[in-house]
C-alpha cells in the first residue's frame, strides 16, 4: 500500500537525505527540462530552501548519449517502466556503467 506525505514533509526528508549525501555529490534526473525545474517548484512553493546547488544538477540523458557514441547499449528493462522507483533503479544503473565506461578508457562497461 502506497503512503502520501504532505509535500512540505516529502521535501523536508528529501533535503535531509541530501545533506547527509557527500559535500559536492551530483543529483541526476532523466532530463533536465523536467524533474529539476519540478523540484525547484516545489520547494518554492513550500517555502523550503532548494538543499543543493545548481551545479550539482546532472542529466542522465546527455550522459547516455555519450555513452552510447563510445558503443555502450543499456541493458534491457525487466521492470515496470514509468514506475518511479523501477525507473530510478534503471537510471542508476545505466548511469553507473556509463561512468565506469567513460572513468576507465579502454574499459567495457558490462
Amino acid at each position: 500500500e502506497q503512503s502520501h506525505l504532505p509535500l512540505d514533509l516529502a521535501l523536508r526528508q528529501l533535503a535531509e537525505f541530501i545533506a547527509t549525501a557527500s559535500a559536492g555529490t551530483a543529483l541526476w534526473c532523466k532530463g533536465g527540462s523536467f524533474d529539476f525545474p519540478i523540484l525547484h517548484a516545489a520547494f518554492a512553493a513550500a517555502g523550503i530552501a532548494q538543499p543543493w546547488p545548481y551545479w550539482q544538477e546532472r542529466d542522465h540523458r546527455t550522459l547516455l548519449k555519450v555513452c552510447q557514441a563510445r558503443g555502450y547499449a543499456p541493458p534491457e528493462r525487466h521492470d515496470t517502466a514509468h514506475s518511479a522507483l523501477d525507473d530510478a533503479r534503471y537510471q542508476a544503473t545505466v548511469a553507473i556503467e556509463c561512468l565506469r565506461l567513460i572513468g576507465k578508457p579502454g574499459t567495457k562497461a558490462r
